[in-house]
């Protein structure tokens, strides 16, 4: 649904229903998983589902530009790690703990996220963008797993802070800062018992960023990109890697024809 109130405001609303269907990993992982697991198969998997719904606005005023959301989502039949036997054991001869993946819960998200962008002159302006979600994770009482516990991986609050400048028709520069907040609502056992999100959580990070993009001419356009100018450590919430990384791209874009 769009409702346009008055020129260049606008309200906007969206429902859906999703469905994912088990894929291979789900269907067959077998083997050791972190925090002394291991995993046995499961054919008998069904689909997971979705219903979701957002409503927002979005503004388009003398260079103003506002996209502004609020979301929920209700995902059932979600599949998730839980505690098995095999032949009668709950562990492994080396001591491992047997798990399985099965539909045993259901997860609600809600959250928002936007971008405003305000011209401070015909050539110069700034920016904001957020992002910012909130996952509960309901499990069924039989499967031993805890009733209630955060969501799986689910990131922590995000946004980007910048500021642009058209030195010349041709020349574009940008600057901005992006950060994520500390990710202290950790899934438990699942996030608890991974070797990749540190005890306590995930830590904070700020990066600094720059862009450069030159367009000499119609058909040809030369972008440049700083990323991570203090090669701040960075550690994306669930990832494995946590390192410093700073670096510097490149691109050339050729437009032939019309």
């Amino acid at each position: 649904m769009r409702w346009e109130v008055s020129p260049g405001v606008a309200f906007v609303a969206n429902g859906a229903r999703g469905v994912r269907a088990p894929n291979v990993s789900d269907l067959a992982a077998l083997g050791a998983r972190a925090g002394g697991r291991f995993q046995v198969p499961n054919p008998e998997l069904r689909a997971e589902h979705t219903w979701s719904g957002d409503a927002g606005v979005k503004v388009g005023l003398g260079g103003v530009r506002i996209d502004s959301f609020v979301f929920a989502l209700r995902y059932d039949d979600a599949i998730t790690l839980v505690p098995t036997t095999v032949d009668g054991q709950a562990r492994t001869p080396e001591g491992a703990r047997y798990v399985q993946s099965r539909n045993a819960a259901h997860v609600d998200v809600m959250g928002t996220e936007g971008d405003i962008t305000v011209p401070i002159t015909d050539r110069a302006g700034v920016y904001i963008r957020w992002l910012a979600l909130l996952g509960t994770q309901t499990n069924d009482p039989k499967t031993g797993l805890p009733v209630q516990t955060p969501a799986d991986r689910m990131p922590p609050l995000q946004g980007t802070a910048g500021a642009f400048l058209t030195v010349t028709p041709s020349l574009r520069l940008e600057l901005f800062v992006h950060g994520r907040a500390r990710q202290l609502r950790l899934n438990d056992p699942i996030n608890l018992q991974d070797n990749r999100i540190p005890e306590g959580g995930t830590p904070a990070f700020t990066t600094v960023h720059a862009r450069v993009s030159y367009r000499p001419a119609e058909w040809l356009t030369l972008r440049v990109a700083a990323d991570n100018i203090g090669d701040a450590p960075v550690l994306e919430h669930g990832s494995g890697f946590y390192r410093p990384g700073f670096a510097m791209t490149g691109g050339l874009e050729v437009r032939a024809g019309r």
